[in-house]
């Protein structure tokens, strides 16, 4: 079809006429030599030898009315952004609700952008080199479209320092890519046409951070990262990630910059794929998903739930996704004193006080019951007080006995945390116990009081290669 342009005379009668609505085409080939048009200073129109290019006066104020998405074509320099700035209202078609959007072959430079041509309408980004806003977005209609197929390239654009308003929702966001420049917090108002999938940047020191981002509904196994030009293998882990969830991705692409970048996004509803505790945000590093989020889980695991992970300096990573790790595992190790091992005279009153430590030394708190058994010697005998708060050890010693309970079965004692207790990461319990020689024993006999903890006890308590103390007991 050919296309039809305004001349310069018809052009500017449109522009002066306050209720006319006219298509602009900014074509290198079609404006030359036709001097400045202006519409009551909203804005400038400015040509010359080399080419066609809008420039808009400060201040200025563009209402866009084009009755078709791909009549606002920019295919030479548009700079709405000069001193002062100015807007570019889209108003809809004839004023009206309905679609519009931004074609063309040359990215528009915009200062203030109102997307206001209806909230349930559809604004589409089909310039091939996307648009630049230099100052804020007003999203006001439902939702926003780019070429997915051009990712970066065809990105809304966000330079230093810009922001948006709206755009936060299931039914109005981005379907498409956003990036971000500059080193300022931001968040993505990313999604897939039905659901918001924000990712959000903590501040940074890199000024030169330039990042795009696109979330994709689907498996990255399956789905296409449009700037790989590839799947990504869910089955190519790097430990501690056991898994990864086949719900979704982030495409996310560092086109410039280089310092770490700290990422929380927020996930749809993945229940059915691990706990809170055990997801991690996970990173695709060109030949597997690796851990990003340490040893710290989702706030839930529920949809809009944050995960959040850094991505190191100097590593780079092209996808982003919903991993799981083994759930982490307290592990315990024991110690004991006794008052004074060598027992000299027989009978309960002259005892001496025994005091088991259990320490959590991996970070991780027990999150169920604790069980740890004492073996005690032949020839020794016990007494076990069971709310006692000291124990006669280093001239008297606190205890938590109230916290435990403590069963015998011949010379094995079982002690058990009551419901509720736990050790908490890296910290620590005592246990008091009461040790005598019931009848005189043989000069120097010596027995061992061995401890051990359950394996496994505490919610998973492991390795258990140190979960044994052994204490001599002298009998002079």
């Amino acid at each position: 079809m050919k296309q039809h342009y305004l001349s310069g005379l018809l052009l500017g009668c449109l522009l002066v006429g306050g209720s006319a609505q006219a298509q602009l085409v900014i074509d290198g080939t079609n404006f030359t030599n036709m001097g400045t048009v202006t519409n009551r200073d909203a804005y400038t129109l400015i040509t010359n030898a080399s080419g066609s290019a809008y420039s808009a006066s400060g201040g200025a104020v563009f209402q866009h009315y084009e009755t078709s998405a791909d009549a606002f074509r920019v295919n030479s320099a548009y700079n709405a952004n000069g001193t002062g700035g100015s807007t570019d209202a889209f108003s809809g078609p004839n004023g009206t609700a309905g679609t519009q959007g931004v074609s063309g072959s040359v990215a528009p430079n915009f200062s203030t952008l109102l997307l206001q041509n209806g909230s349930t309408s559809l604004f589409a980004f089909t310039n091939t080199a996307g648009a630049n806003v230099y100052t804020a977005v007003t999203f006001q209609n439902a939702l926003t479209t780019t070429l997915r197929n051009l990712h970066q390239a065809g990105a809304l654009r966000f330079q230093a320092g810009a922001t948006y308003s709206g755009g936060t929702t299931d039914a109005q966001h981005v379907d498409g890519y956003v990036s971000k420049i500059g080193n300022t917090a931001f968040t993505f108002p990313i999604g897939s046409a039905t659901d918001l999938r924000t990712l959000a940047l903590a501040a940074s020191t890199d000024a030169s951070n330039h990042i795009s981002a696109a979330w994709f509904a689907g498996s990255p196994a399956t789905v296409t990262d449009p700037s790989d030009n590839a799947t990504h293998s869910v089955t190519s882990l790097t430990g501690p990630i056991t898994g990864v969830s086949t719900v979704g991705f982030w495409d996310y692409i560092r086109v410039a910059g280089s310092g770490a970048v700290n990422v929380t996004v927020s996930i749809p509803d993945v229940t059915s794929f691990g706990t809170a505790a055990s997801l991690r945000l996970v990173g695709w590093n060109g030949s597997s998903w690796i851990n990003l989020s340490g040893s710290t889980g989702a706030s839930g695991n529920t949809e809009n739930s944050t995960l959040s992970g850094t991505i190191p300096a100097g590593t780079t990573i092209t996808a982003l996704a919903i991993g799981k790790a083994a759930a982490a595992l307290p592990d315990l190790t024991v110690s004991a004193e006794i008052d004074n091992s060598e027992f000299k005279q027989a009978g309960q009153a002259n005892g001496h006080g025994y005091l088991v430590t259990l320490y959590e030394i991996k970070g991780v708190a027990t999150s169920d019951v604790i069980t740890f058994i004492i073996q005690r010697p032949a020839n020794w005998s016990f007494d076990y007080p069971a709310n006692a708060t000291t124990i006669n050890v280093n001239g008297g010693t606190t205890v938590d006995n109230a916290n435990w309970t403590l069963s015998a079965s011949g010379r094995f004692l079982t002690v058990t945390s009551k419901p509720g207790v736990s050790i908490p990461a890296n910290g620590s319990v005592r246990i008091g116990i009461n040790f005598f020689v019931p009848t005189a024993l043989a000069e120097n006999t010596t027995q061992n009081v061995t401890i051990n903890i359950n394996a496994g006890t505490g919610g998973g308590e492991t390795p258990s290669s140190n979960n044994l103390a052994v204490t001599a007991l002298t009998f002079n």
